[in-house]
């Protein structure tokens, strides 16, 4: 497990930015970024959250991943978050995880830039309760 978390907050536009650095070698630090994320965010009482992971790589199976976001979705740590993920092009288990989350209808989409990120955040009630 050789991965960063940093966190800031955009007061001015309520919204949570998480930067990932380094390798996600195990479903336990997927939880681990993941819990750390929400409390974070309900902490701060923001429900819209930027998941830069540019500089990150999870190396976790496909099997691991989706058995993580059937977690994700029967726990219910997602609540009314939006969770807007920028990752690189190129970024295959952030796609996967992207494919998985939609396929359990958690409010989690996938962004090349951070303000195509942010505007989905502000913009896009969908998902709201």
């Amino acid at each position: 497990m050789s991965f960063t978390l940093n966190y800031t907050l955009d007061t001015a536009n309520k919204i949570l930015i998480c930067e990932v650095q380094g390798q996600v070698t195990t479903p336990c630090s997927l939880v681990q970024i993941f819990k750390t994320t929400v409390k974070m965010a309900g902490k701060h009482q923001i429900k819209n959250v930027v998941h830069d992971v540019t500089e990150s790589i999870i190396q976790c199976s496909n099997l691991e991943m989706g058995k993580f976001v059937m977690e994700v979705k029967e726990q219910g740590w997602i609540a009314d978050l939006k969770i807007a993920q920028i990752v690189e092009v190129n970024q295959g288990r952030h796609k996967m995880l992207h494919r998985l989350a939609n396929r359990f209808d958690l409010p989690i989409e996938n962004f090349t830039s951070r303000s195509e990120a942010m505007l989905w955040l502000l913009f896009n009630k969908q998902h709201l309760n």
